[in-house]
């Protein structure tokens, strides 16, 4: 009996050990389940977090809205519209800027001006003119400037007279008024388009010249020779001409144009006002020319003199603040800090003392153009009634008014500021010549098989250290 229950027991304990084997085997099952599939959502999501990454690497940035425009929107301005309206919601981010055009990236406009530079070396390549190349590639790339210049300049004058025969016909009572309004309005509309169009493909070059330069200055900066005396501590002029030097051709671009277009435009307002007003008219206008704008040349001298002094000077200063900086240990452990501190406060009051020069100059210009219109009105109907006895009427003195406001912004304002702008801009494209003409590293390319099986690199009295 008791070797009965003792087997009974036995078979018990056997099945009962059985049954916890199953449950176990089904626990691991599941858990194996569990575990693959949370091993395939970790796998997805990080799936989704390399591609997230990935995204915010590249991220999508809108389309280029200028590229994407209608021609009307060209025309009336309004394809920045959806930037705007983003920008009025909420604080713009990087996402929001669209992309900008092929034409306009840094690397086609360095590949670019590194064209017209080697074209301009294969024509002379013992005396190349980067004036001539970049001049020769303004006026090819902004040609349709020129006959939107010529519409405006002629609107202004049709304009002016416009309002002189539309001030006499409120006097006289006849119906011409609602023909010269409407003169008068349609040119408003040829100036409004042609200023706001021509500015645009201007200042859109001249921020293309200046990429254009920015890049190949860095380019040629990346292959300059170390060691040779012209080039050895460059490293402030290099940084002046890709900072200061380059945003010169904003205002000679924009401006340059009127070089031209101001005169061709006085000798026309001439031949209107002598019309109107008869040879009192010339009286101002000889005065514009004979007092009025060669003193503007002669500022205009100036600007492009002080021009090459302060560039010189701040050249100067960069190098010498650079030097400091990278020999700070040095300097402090030498005691030479107060030194250098008063070497450097002596060329930046140098540099401020020139640039003050220039200021000067550049009020007496905004002096000289608000004073224009009024001292010439004046002497015109001085003239007109002191000297010829005639008689000053409404509709000749808006229309005197009006040309010779015309002629004071045209050739007290943008002739200067084109004058300016060239000058500035003159001295900066040879500074840019100069940094592209200094000698470059020569790099020798030598194989395995030209040296044969021995290889090996021999150097003699070599002094090297870690550069920490």
């Amino acid at each position: 009996h008791q070797l009965s229950e003792k087997l009974l027991m036995e078979n018990m304990m056997d099945a009962d050990d059985d049954d916890e084997i199953v449950r176990q085997d089904a626990t691991t099952d599941s858990a194996t389940k569990e575990t693959g599939m949370e091993a395939s959502a970790d796998g997805m999501v990080e799936d989704k977090t390399s591609a997230s990454a990935s995204a915010q690497q590249n991220p999508p940035f809108p389309p280029s809205l200028l590229g994407n425009a209608s021609p009307l929107a060209k025309l009336v301005f309004s394809w920045p519209f959806s930037l705007l309206k983003i920008g009025m919601e909420r604080p713009l981010t990087e996402l929001d800027l669209p992309e900008i055009l092929d034409v306009d990236t840094s690397k086609h406009q360095r590949t670019y001006f590194e064209n017209l530079w080697e074209k301009e070396l294969e024509r002379s390549p013992e005396k190349p003119n980067l004036h001539r190349a970049l001049s020769i590639d303004y006026f090819k790339s902004t040609w349709k400037v020129q006959p939107l210049l010529f519409l405006g300049n002629s609107a202004t004058i049709i304009q002016a007279v416009a309002l002189g025969n539309l001030i006499e016909s409120f006097e006289t009572g006849n119906d011409e008024g609602y023909f010269w309004a409407g003169i008068l309005v349609a040119c408003g509309v040829v100036v409004l388009f042609e200023h706001h169009h021509v500015f645009f493909m201007t200042w859109r070059k001249g921020m293309q010249m200046r990429i254009s330069c920015v890049g190949a200055i860095y380019t040629k900066s990346l292959k300059l020779s170390s060691t040779h005396q012209e080039t050895n501590s460059n490293t402030g002029r290099i940084m002046n001409l890709a900072s200061n030097d380059v945003d010169r051709f904003l205002l000679a671009a924009l401006f340059v144009n009127y070089i031209f277009w101001s005169p061709v435009q006085a000798i026309a307002i001439l031949v209107v006002g002598w019309w109107i007003m008869g040879p009192a008219f010339a009286a101002g206008f000889a005065l514009l020319f004979l007092i009025f704008m060669p003193f503007q040349f002669y500022l205009s001298n100036k600007f492009a003199f002080f021009r090459s002094k302060i560039a010189a000077i701040t050249d100067r200063r960069v190098t010498f603040v650079s030097q400091a900086v990278h020999g700070a240990r040095i300097m402090k452990m030498s005691g030479f800090e107060w030194r250098f501190l008063d070497r450097i406060q002596d060329i930046r009051k140098e540099e401020v003392d020139q640039i003050q020069k220039a200021n000067r100059l550049k009020a007496a210009n905004e002096a000289l153009f608000f004073a224009t219109n009024v001292v010439i009105s004046m002497v015109v109907f001085l003239v007109h009634v002191l000297w010829f006895e005639g008689t000053l009427y409404p509709r000749d003195i808006f229309t005197v008014f009006t040309l010779v406001n015309i002629l004071q912004l045209q050739m007290t304002k943008h002739v200067s500021l084109g004058i300016m702008g060239v000058s500035e801009a003159y001295v900066s494209i040879g500074r840019i010549q100069k940094h592209l003409e200094s000698p470059e590293q020569h790099f020798t390319e030598s194989t395995d098989d030209a040296l044969g099986d021995k290889v090996a690199i021999s150097m003699e009295d070599v002094c090297s250290q870690w550069n920490h």
